[in-house]
């Protein structure tokens, strides 16, 4: 990310913190995260599924203070795309999200130009053309997903 956009992101993100008490405000979710891991990455973490990711705001409209996202995930071993959708709110400084069709549920955290991903102990599921993937919460190396905004 260019230099003056991340300036402009961090300037922006202030702003809203100090006028909205919202861990949502902070979070951007207007915009999208995203992360594609490479080859040396998974090399070195074998344990992990989740080649690439993505997080961004749905259309879909829920009572304030809430939020709807959708997320979608690659795995390492297929092409195939897997989605899910999770509904969001506050809960103290952080984000707490349920997938939907009781999917699971995670964490979201605010970092600079970031969001932490933090999945609880019973994982979450994604749904794609040829089934069903659960991210385990509790072991392997897809437990956080540490994901910048995208450019």
């Amino acid at each position: 990310m260019a230099q003056g956009k991340s300036e402009k992101v961090r300037a922006l993100l202030a702003v809203v913190l100090t006028t909205v008490a919202s861990p949502l405000a902070a979070l951007d979710l207007a915009s999208c995260y995203a992360r594609s891991y490479s080859a040396e990455h998974l090399a070195s973490h074998p344990q992990q599924q989740v080649s690439a990711i993505w997080v961004a705001q749905s259309t879909e409209t829920v009572p304030k203070p809430g939020v709807v996202l959708n997320l979608s995930v690659r795995l390492k071993t297929s092409r195939e795309v897997f989605l899910g959708t999770a509904y969001c709110e506050p809960s103290g400084a952080d984000v707490r999200c349920g997938m939907e069709g009781d999917a699971g549920s995670f964490t979201i955290k605010a970092r600079k130009a970031a969001v932490l991903i933090a999945l609880d102990r019973d994982g979450i599921s994604f749904e794609g053309q040829g089934g069903f993937i659960t991210l385990s919460g509790s072991t392997g190396d897809d437990r956080e997903f540490l994901l910048p905004l995208c450019p």
